[in-house]
C-alpha cells in the first residue's frame, strides 16, 4: 500500500552525463545542463546532488484513479477495459500549456508508490492497463525511472502500459521505455503548430514531437493521436489537414485521430471549441484517407467507430464510454473488413 508523504531518498536518474560545466540531463529534449550542487533542470524535478542528477519525483504519484480506457481517450486499445490512470509531478511545458512557477511543491501532496505497490493495486483493481498520464503538470517522459520499472513489472502480471505524452521527449529515452510499451497516446495542441507552442508552451520548435512519434511507430508500439482545437489560435483547416497528410504518409491511414474540443480558464477570452469548427476539422481530416477520425470529448456521432468499407457502427462510444462492440475477431460482421483494434 502506498505511504502516505512518506520521506524518500531520490533515485540516480537515467541517461545523464558528467560535462566540465556541470552535469547533462538527457531525458526531454532540453537537455538541461545543471551545473551546480542543488541545482534543478528546466522540469524543477531533477537535480544535481553534487555527484550525479536525482529523479525527485521516483514514486511521487498525485493520483491513481480506475477508469475506462476510451476517457484517456484511446479507441483502438482493449476497448472496453478499465485502466488505472496514474499521475505525477514533472513536465517540460511551461505556460499557458504547461507548468507553472513553484508547481513541484506539490510533490509533498504526493503519495508514495513503488512500482510493486502500483502493479499490485492495478492487479486488486482488476484492470487491463496502467496509464502515464501526460497533463500541464506531469509527463511520463519526466519520470521514466519510475515508469520504466512498474512497466517491466505490469506485464508480468499481462497489465499493459499505456503512456499519454506531449511527445517531448528524445530517443534515447523512447528505446529504453518502448520495450515495455504497450500503447501510447500523442497528445498535441494545435495541430502541433509551432507558433502555438512558442507562445504558450516556451518551446522553439515541435519537430521533437513528430520525431517521438515516428519512433513510437518504429518499436511498433500502438499509437493514436489527438489534438486540442483551440478555437481562433489554433482552429486552422489547412493545418489540420496537413497533420491527417502527415500521418497517412508517415504512420499510416489505419492510426486514429482524436480531435478534442478545448477550453481552458488560462484561456477566458476564449470560447469552448465550437462544435461546427470540429466537425469542420473532422471532415478536413478524413478527406486525407484517413480512416478513423473522432471527435472524442463531445458527445457526437464521431464518437463511435464506422467499417471503413461498408460504413456499418461496429463500435459505440458516448464521451469515453463504451457502449457496445459488434466486431467478429476484430472484422465487421456485414463485409468482414478488418478493423484496426488491439482486443482483449
Amino acid at each position: 500500500m502506498p505511504r502516505k508523504k512518506e520521506k524518500i531518498i531520490p533515485r540516480e536518474a537515467f541517461l545523464w552525463s558528467k560535462e566540465k560545466r556541470g552535469l547533462r540531463c538527457k531525458v526531454c529534449f532540453r537537455k538541461c545542463l545543471i551545473k551546480r550542487k542543488g541545482q534543478v533542470g528546466y522540469c524543477r524535478v531533477r537535480e544535481n546532488n553534487g555527484k550525479k542528477i536525482v529523479a525527485k519525483n521516483f514514486g511521487k504519484i498525485l493520483f491513481a484513479d480506475v477508469k475506462p480506457v476510451e476517457s484517456l481517450p484511446l479507441y483502438h486499445f482493449l476497448p472496453g477495459s478499465k485502466v488505472l490512470a496514474v499521475s505525477s509531478i514533472g513536465a517540460n511545458l511551461k505556460g499557458k500549456i504547461g507548468f507553472k512557477d513553484g508547481y513541484e511543491e506539490k510533490l509533498k501532496d504526493c503519495s508514495f508508490y513503488s512500482p510493486d505497490d502500483l502493479v499490485a493495486k492495478a492487479e486488486k483493481q482488476k484492470v487491463s492497463s496502467i496509464a502515464f498520464l501526460g497533463n500541464e503538470e506531469s509527463e511520463p517522459f519526466l519520470y521514466p525511472e519510475f515508469t520504466f520499472r512498474a512497466s517491466r513489472l505490469a506485464l508480468r502480471s499481462n497489465i499493459k502500459p499505456i503512456y499519454v505524452t506531449f511527445g517531448f521527449g528524445n530517443e534515447d529515452v523512447l528505446k529504453k521505455l518502448t520495450k515495455y510499451m504497450g500503447a501510447a497516446l500523442v497528445l498535441l495542441y494545435a495541430f502541433g503548430d509551432e507558433q502555438f507552442y512558442k507562445n504558450f508552451g516556451d518551446v522553439k520548435k515541435v519537430e521533437e514531437i513528430f520525431n517521438t512519434i515516428i519512433q513510437l511507430r518504429k518499436q511498433r508500439v500502438h499509437v493514436e493521436i489527438a489534438s486540442f482545437v483551440v478555437p481562433k489560435v489554433g482552429d486552422d483547416l489547412e493545418k489540420c489537414s496537413n497533420l491527417a497528410s502527415w500521418i497517412v504518409d508517415k504512420l499510416g491511414s489505419e492510426v486514429p485521430f482524436h480531435l478534442l474540443q478545448f477550453y481552458s480558464e488560462e484561456f477566458p477570452e476564449l470560447p469552448a471549441t465550437p462544435i461546427e469548427i470540429l466537425e469542420r476539422c473532422a471532415d478536413e481530416a478524413k478527406k486525407t484517407g484517413l480512416r478513423y477520425v473522432y471527435i472524442s470529448n463531445f458527445p457526437h456521432p464521431y464518437n463511435n467507430t464506422y467499417c471503413y468499407n461498408c460504413l456499418r457502427t461496429v463500435i459505440e462510444r458516448e464521451v469515453g464510454e463504451l457502449k457496445k462492440i459488434d466486431l467478429v475477431d476484430s472484422r465487421c460482421p456485414s463485409c468482414g473488413f478488418r478493423i484496426n483494434v488491439i482486443r482483449e
